[in-house]
This record gives C-alpha cells, structure tokens and sequence, in this order.
C-alpha cells in the first residue's frame, strides 16, 4: 500500500470555492423545493420540526438575556434542566440567531439553518474531495453525493440529522495534519470537531468513531508513536474539546443519572440497519420511491445510489495498463485469504458472542456450525497452498505474506494501486456500516458498554450518514480513476461529468417535497397570552395522547414563541415521569378534579383550552364542564379557544 504523497496539495482559489458555494446553494434550492416558496410555514410534519423550532428560539433567548438559564428551560413546568431532554443544537441556534434577532419567526430559521446544511455540506465534501484527489471532478461528485444524498432526505424532520456539514472538514484537516504536524492543522481540526459536537448528540459520537480510527489506522501506518510534537498536539486538542463540551455535557449526565433516561440495546435493536435498508430510498424519490419500498422501515432508508456504487467499484480497479502482479502458487492465493477472512470473522463472532453473554447479557445466536464448516474448508485450502509450494520446508521458507498471497511472487504489495487515504475510506464504511446494523452483529453492543453516550442513542441505523460521506469519497476516487482513461479528451471528461452529476442528483431527487404548512398568522389566544405579565405557567388541552397523538404537544412549544409563557406541555426525546401521570388525567375530560389538584401543585396560573380538537360529540359537555367548575374562571373567549384561570384552593 503506497503513502500519500507528501507533496502539499494545490489549494483552491477563492474564486473557486465561491463558485462551489453558490452552485450548492442553487442546487440545495431546487432539491428541496418548494420549500423556498413558504420557508416561513413550511414543515415536514407536527413534531420534530416544530421541537427543533423551538429549541432555536430558546437557546439563542438563553444565551442573551441575562439572568436566563440555557437548560432551564421553560417547559415541564416546574421540572429543572428540561433542554437536557433533548439537543441542544448549539452551533444551529447561534447560525440562526441573527434571523431571530431581526424578527424571523422561529420556523422560517429552522429552515434557513436545513437549507444551509445541504449548501455547506456540499461545500465541506468539496474540499476534502479536492484535497484528497486534486481533481475538480472528483470533489463534485464527492460535494452531490454528500450534500443530497437520499439517506438525508429521510430525515426532512430531524433538523440535527441534516447538520452533518462538519465531518468534511473535520477529516479534511485530519489529514493536512498527518501530512504536515502542524499546530494550525491540529487546531482547525480540533476547532470543526468541536463544531460538530455541539451541533448534533449522534453525530458527535459518529465523527469521534471516525477520528478515532483516523488516528489509529493513520498512527500505526506512519509510526507515530514516537512523535511527541504529535503528542502534545492531540493533548491540546483533547483538553480544549473536554473543556467546550464538558459545561454542556454535565446536565445530560444529571438528568441521565435523575431520570434513568438510557435507551437500551432491546430498543437500539428495534431500529439498528439491516443490509436491505441500504436498499431503500425515500417513499417520496422519484427513481426508487416505490421500487424499493418492501426494503424499506422506520429509520431504515439508506439508499447509497446505483451511480455512486459503481463509481466505487471503479475506484477499486486496477488502473488500466499496470499489470497486476503474479500471485505465486496460482489464483489459490486469493481464493484462501478470502476464506480465511470469513474464518477470523466467524471465529471472533463465536468468541464475541461468548463475552457477551457472559458479561454483557445478550448474544448473537448460534453460529458455531457455520464456523465448523468454514475452518474445514479452511484447513483444507491450506493443505492445498503448502503442497503447491512445495511443501512444508519450502512453505516455511516462504514467509506468511507469500504463503497468505498478501505478496506476489514477483514483489511489491498487491495493493499498490490504491494510496492510503483510499483505503481508509473504504476501512470506514466498513466499520461504520458494521456498527449500524445494531448491537445483534458485535460492534455496536462493544461501543454501547465502553463508550460514554452509545447508551443514550435510540438509531443505530443513523451511522448511514459515516458511510455516505465515505461512499461520496470512493465515488470521487472513481471518478478520478475514469478521467485517467481520457487524458487528453477534456470535453469528453466535462460531458460524462455532466452525466454523471445529473445521475447522482436524479437518484437522491424527491421532488417536489410533500411540505405541510402551520398557520401564517398567530391565533387569538396566543395574541393574548402575549399581553400577560411575562412568567405565568399555561397548561393547554387537549395534550399528549389525545386520540393516539404524541406530538401534539409540540405545537404548543412552537406557538410558546409567540406569547413567551411557560407552559406545563412539553415534547422532546424524553417526557417525565410524572408528565405521562399529567396527562393521563388530562383524558378524562370533562372530569377534572386530579388535573386541576395536580396543576394547582406546578404552580399553574392558566388552563388554554382548543376546543375545536376534540370530536364533534365531546364539545359541548367539555366545555359546559369547565364554566360550571367553581375552580375555574374563564377569562378568555375566542371562536374555539378558551382561556381559564386557576383560582387558589378555597
């Protein structure tokens, strides 16, 4: 396996990464339209979306009004630390802040920050496919396959799922370090790592994975342990990380440790990948939408393109004039490394499957016979390689890397072809691919014992996003290797380019999207719960669960930026325990007495009530219910909402 060349790339003009910008920029318009006809309104649906609203408005409020505490937030009233419940979205928050500053409603800035990912996604994959191939059309297939890939495309409501723009860069200054040891380097790349982190919980420990097999795989092939520059330089960024994050992290670790809030492997199971789902594309793609629907489930569209793969099929094959070297004893040498793979697989899956039993709680079911057969097979494929060497004397004489194949007869590595930087990539989706498919194959339930964090994340599957961005890399390795075809044939080049392109786009195309929208105007009550001195407690009904509904609560958060009271609603990851009793008895209306005892105890100075969500049937009895109740004054009346005060226990 060759080393990189330790020449520094040629790096881009600004006028080119201008040029980069605005085309990720027009092509993120067109490929999430018709979001840019409503971005004000525009959602993907009533949950998610308007949490993630909500929590920008908070944050950026948080951070610049003094007196304010960032995870205090006001909902579960009077529950503290409730923005631990869920992310925190820094680094998104403070990209919208200056539209919230100047008036934006909360929605529009959530979008603008989801339209921003794709243009700055786009732009990051650029970067790292220029500097890891020094060919323009390589880093644009790498920036499309990137930025709209379909695997982003399934998670239109998950606004920390499309902030994925910093890994590029994170591995981009990964390897300008590698190359160079230079503090600038480790420093950059300490700073998009850190960025990274506080913009998304899965992603930080996702870009970790990545970093640390960076600097393993990196550290052991250039020998770094004896670097102490390197040292001092991995100490520095380390610390600087541990004391951003650490602030951040400790109220996560409280309500964690409180609330009991893990999610177990049983769960993680429940949504880990399974190869199929790499299968499926988005219910809304235009190609694959429908074909690939009995490949698809919840958290399982993982579409990587028909186009792309090939590319990275390309990328693997030997370029054309270099002939391969001459493996000695035949093709036998292939056939048996291959074998043997399989074997150490299956024999480190047994042994795996031992600890975790034992230790863990929790196997990988019975694969001892597969194993059986695979190490006979084995054994006899090496009987067959000692006789054609000669031999056992000759065999023995031969070294392990002749007698694996791993040497060819005629010298040199057999893999000399590819540089180094290639090959990681591919090490990486396999890794990160292993991993999503949950704890059942090994990986994931290791990392979910040793690694802090694995233990709070619900979709094994969303580690797709680690193997996309490295597909989009073998693909620009491809790409390069298809140019070296027709050197001299430039408009050729620019016109499979286009091809190309057009592919990679119509494979991840889901438009138009299927946006639903909430009202352009802000409801009565809302009007006139702004009005009230700031501080009163709200509880609205109907809440959480009414008729099967989880999210409705959701809408309340949104519309809490409107009006700035507290409310006893809630929705995020979690809901406390003592929530779920809330609403309970929130569903035995027009009964009332244990939910207004138990608001009275939150310190609840107000009851909103939608009527018009309630059935048909319901109404009328509802609202008598709650005018005759000598605990409640009605202080409010709309066309379908009303408001009751809670007047103090007589």
């Amino acid at each position: 396996m060759s080393v990189e060349n330790a020449q520094a790339p040629q790096p881009t003009s600004w006028r080119e990464k201008l040029a980069v910008l605005g085309l990720m920029a027009g092509l993120a318009t067109l490929m999430t339209w018709p979001l840019a006809q409503a971005p004000s309104t525009a959602i993907n649906d009533f949950g998610d979306p308007l949490l993630n609203a909500w929590i920008l408005w908070w944050v950026v409020k948080a951070i610049f009004t003094p007196g304010l505490a960032l995870f205090d937030a006001p909902i579960f009233h009077p529950a503290p630390l409730t923005l631990a419940y869920s992310e925190h979205i820094l680094v998104s928050s403070l990209t919208a802040a200056p539209l919230l500053w100047l008036g934006a409603d909360a929605i529009l800035a959530s979008n603008f920050v989801f339209w921003l990912s794709f243009v700055l996604a786009g732009f990051g994959a650029y970067l790292l496919g220029w500097e890891l191939t020094q060919s323009r059309g390589a880093a644009l297939i790498c920036a499309l396959a990137f930025a709209f890939a379909p695997y982003r495309f399934g998670h239109l409501g998950h606004l920390q799922m499309q902030t994925a723009h910093f890994m590029p860069l994170v591995l981009l200054y990964l390897h300008r370090w590698a190359r160079s040891a230079r503090w600038g380097h480790a420093l950059l790349f300490g700073l998009f790592w850190l960025l990274q982190v506080l913009s998304c919980g899965y992603y930080a420990l996702f870009i970790s994975l990545a970093v640390g097999l960076f600097l393993l795989y990196y550290g052991l092939a250039g020998r770094w342990w004896g670097q102490a520059l390197r040292w001092k330089q991995l100490a520095v960024v380390a610390l600087g990380l541990a004391l951003a994050v650490g602030p951040l992290f400790l109220p996560y670790a409280k309500v964690k440790k409180e609330m009991g809030f893990v999610r177990s492997q049983a769960m993680a199971a429940g949504f880990a990948a399974t190869p199929e789902h790499y299968l499926a594309a988005p219910p809304a793609n235009l190609l694959y939408g429908q074909g690939s629907a009995k490949f698809r489930a919840a958290e399982g569209e993982l579409f990587l393109g028909l186009a792309l793969s090939g590319l990275v099929l390309i990328g693997l094959a030997r370029p054309r004039g270099e002939k391969p070297p001459r493996p000695a004893g035949g093709s036998w040498p292939a056939v048996m490394l291959g074998v043997a793979a399989l074997c150490a697989a299956m024999s480190g899956l047994v042994l795996l499957n031992a600890w975790l039993a034992r230790a863990l709680g929790g196997g990988l079911g019975d694969i001892r016979g597969s194993t059986l057969w695979l190490l006979g097979s084995l054994l006899a494929l090496a009987v067959w390689r000692v006789l054609s060497l000669g031999g056992l004397r000759a065999a023995w004489v031969a070294g392990p890397r002749l007698w694996l194949g791993l040497r060819p007869a005629g010298g040199g590595p057999a893999w000399a072809y590819l540089d180094r930087a290639h090959v990681f990539y591919l090490l990486l989706a396999l890794v990160a691919f292993w991993a999503s498919l949950g704890p059942r194959y090994g990986l994931y339930a290791v990392l979910y014992h040793l690694v802090p964090g694995f233990d709070a994340l619900r979709v094994p599957a969303r580690l797709a996003v680690v193997v996309t961005l490295a597909w989009a890399v073998l693909a620009g390795y491809g790409w390069r290797r298809l140019e070296a075809l027709w050197p001299g044939r430039r408009d050729l080049r620019r016109g499979l380019l286009v091809v190309a392109s057009g592919l990679i786009l119509l494979e991840s195309c889901s438009v138009p999207i299927p946006w639903l929208h909430v009202y352009d105007f802000t409801p009565e009550v809302y009007q006139w719960l702004a009005k009230e001195p700031r501080g009163q407690v709200v509880f609205e009904l109907p809440s959480k669960g009414h008729m099967g509904d989880l999210a409705r609560d959701a809408r309340y958060l949104y519309w809490s930026t409107k009006h700035g009271q507290t409310l006893v609603n809630g929705y995020s990851g979690y809901f406390p325990p003592d929530y779920e009793a809330l609403t309970a008895k929130a569903l035995r209306l027009p009964e009332v007495g244990e939910l207004l005892a138990d608001l009275r105890q939150r310190g609840t100075d107000y009851l909103v009530l939608h009527l018009k969500e309630y059935p048909r049937a319901q109404r009328e009895g509802i609202l008598n219910g709650l005018r005759a109740n000598p605990e409640l004054k009605e202080v409010f009346t709309s066309e379908w909402d009303y408001a009751f005060r809670i007047l103090p226990k007589s």
